[in-house]
C-alpha cells in the first residue's frame, strides 16, 4: 500500500484561502479539486499547492454549505487526481486511509476505520466517524477505501460520549447528488 499511498498523495493539494489553511484532492485531470466549504469560505479566489506541479490559484466553482463542501478550479491540465467510490461502503470497521496537510505538516497519511454513522445536532444528513486522529489542516482530506478510491472528505473531530475523540467525514455521495 505504500506505494499506493504515494501516488495517492500527489493528487493532494494544500488550500490557503485568507488566514485559512486546509486540504483538498483534484478528481480529475484538468483542476476540478474538492475541498470544504468552512476552508474557502468567503473567498472567490484560493492558492492550492499540488506537491509536485506547485502553486495555482484556484477559482471557486461551486459551494454546497449544507454539507461542508466545495469544488475548486485551477487552469490546467493532466494533474494527478483521485477516483471518487460510486457505491461507496460504510460499514463499521472498514479500513480506510486518508491523507492531508494537519497543523504544520502537508501530505501526511493516517490509517483507520470506520465507526459508525452519525447525524449532528446541526445537520440534516448523517456523517460518518472514523476512529483516526484528526487535526486542524485535515479538513479537506479525501477518506481513501482499500480499493483506492475516494468515499469521503474529512471535516471536524467530535467528541464522542462512547468513542472519545473521533475524526468526521462526509459521505462523497454527497457530493455526488449535488454534480448530477
Amino acid at each position: 500500500m505504500q506505494d499506493d499511498i504515494q501516488t495517492y498523495k500527489k493528487a493532494v493539494v494544500v488550500i490557503e484561502a485568507g488566514k485559512s489553511k486546509g486540504t483538498g484532492f483534484a478528481i480529475s485531470s484538468d483542476g476540478t479539486i474538492l475541498t470544504n466549504h468552512h476552508v474557502i469560505e468567503g473567498e472567490e479566489e484560493v492558492t492550492v499547492a499540488f506537491p509536485d506541479q506547485g502553486l495555482y490559484k484556484a477559482d471557486v466553482e461551486h459551494t454546497y454549505p449544507s454539507v461542508d463542501l466545495a469544488v475548486l478550479d485551477v487552469d490546467d491540465q493532466h494533474l494527478p487526481y483521485l477516483k471518487l467510490a460510486k457505491n461507496p461502503d460504510y460499514k463499521p470497521d472498514t479500513p480506510i486511509y486518508f491523507i492531508g496537510n494537519p497543523l504544520r505538516f502537508n501530505g501526511i497519511a493516517n490509517k483507520g476505520s470506520i465507526i459508525n454513522s452519525i447525524t449532528l445536532s446541526d445537520w440534516e444528513r448523517p456523517v460518518v466517524m472514523l476512529d483516526a486522529p484528526v487535526y486542524n489542516g485535515n479538513s479537506g482530506s479525501p477518506v481513501i477505501n482499500q480499493d483506492g478510491k475516494v468515499i469521503g472528505v474529512v471535516f471536524a473531530t467530535l467528541d464522542h460520549d462512547k468513542f472519545d475523540k473521533v475524526g468526521l467525514f462526509i459521505p462523497v455521495t454527497y457530493y455526488l447528488e449535488h454534480r448530477d
